[in-house]
């Protein structure tokens, strides 16, 4: 019933990794612009921020496009079992 709102989901999540990488890259420029180059654990912390929001994004997405297809193959199954049993 709600698997078409699943699938909307997951297609989000990679979305949400790229705002993620994108603050993480606006946190390094702003690391640069007030620093300059020398204050590296900034730059290191915002890089590592925009690294971490897209491996999420895509961990989370394609994790969730392998439970979605094997949450829609088992509805599909329900359904024919069900409508085999309606039959008989």
């Amino acid at each position: 019933r709600y698997l078409a709102l699943i699938r909307t989901l997951i297609q989000v999540l990679p979305f949400l990794g790229l705002l993620g990488t994108v603050l993480g890259l606006i946190h390094t420029f702003e690391a640069i612009a007030a620093f300059g180059g020398s204050n590296r654990a900034g730059i290191a912390a915002g890089i590592s921020e925009a690294l971490v929001a897209t491996l999420s994004g895509l961990f989370c997405a394609i994790s969730g496009l392998y439970f979605s297809v094997n949450l829609e193959s088992r509805a599909t199954l329900a359904q024919e079992q069900a409508e085999t049993l309606q039959r008989e």
